[in-house]
Parts: structure tokens; C-alpha cells; sequence
């Protein structure tokens, strides 16, 4: 099991997506992809609450529909954008198991990656 915040899966999930697209061997491919998938889970559980969060703070239109700014933004009421940036600031901390194991530093030897994505990985790397 790996303990890591929303925010975490969210960093960790485009490196460890670029990363799924080097050769590995069999073992290894396949930890990477569990992670990948429960991650995604995780991601779309976020999904959903992000959704509540908008629709609580979300401007609406005559039909009741989310009012959707210049961008793609949703707009938030005026008087509601510190309540709704700290409901989503709460939920980017939350703090979830994954059902999957970290992965071994030594895979990551045979693949070239930037600090960035190494730093966006190293929640869910065993360095032991």
C-alpha cells in the first residue's frame, strides 16, 4: 500500500505515464501498469468531488447550468472564491491508500527522465 495525497497522484501521474512507455522487464510492466490503474481510480474519485465542489460554488445560468468562462473555467461566484479554493485546496491534501506496491529505485536505471518527473515520482518509489 502507498500513502500519498491527491496532490501527489496528480504530480506523479504524467511522469509515471512517460515512463510507461519504455521497455521494462515483465515484472516490472506490470507494477507499473497496477499503479497506473489504481492511480486512475484515485483521479476519478477527485473527478467527482471536484464536480460537487463546482456545483456548490459555480455560477448558473437561467437553465441551471454552470456558467463556463472564456478558458474553459467554470465561474465561481464572486463571494464564494475563498470557500471554494479552500474546499479544493482540502481536497487536493487528502491523504489515500493506494492498493499497489512502490516501485524499485533500480528500475528507474535503465531509463533516462528529467529531476522534474523524478521529483513527481518519488512517492511511489521504494528507495530501499
Amino acid at each position: 500500500m502507498i500513502t500519498m495525497t491527491l496532490n501527489d497522484i496528480f504530480n506523479a501521474v504524467p511522469a509515471l505515464r512517460e515512463i510507461s512507455t519504455k521497455e521494462f522487464p515483465g515484472s516490472v510492466t506490470f507494477k507499473i501498469a497496477r499503479l497506473i490503474r489504481e492511480l486512475d481510480k484515485e483521479i476519478q474519485l477527485f473527478e467527482e468531488e471536484r464536480n460537487k465542489i463546482a456545483n456548490k460554488y459555480g455560477e448558473k445560468d437561467e437553465n441551471g447550468n454552470l456558467v463556463i468562462q472564456e478558458g474553459g473555467n467554470i465561474k465561481i461566484l464572486d463571494n464564494k472564491i475563498q470557500d471554494c479554493n479552500e474546499e479544493l485546496q482540502a481536497l487536493f491534501n487528502t491523504q489515500v491508500e493506494i492498493n499497489a506496491n512502490k516501485l524499485p529505485v533500480d528500475i528507474f536505471d535503465s531509463i533516462e527522465m528529467t529531476p522534474t518527473q523524478a521529483m513527481n515520482l518519488e512517492t511511489i518509489v521504494d528507495f530501499e
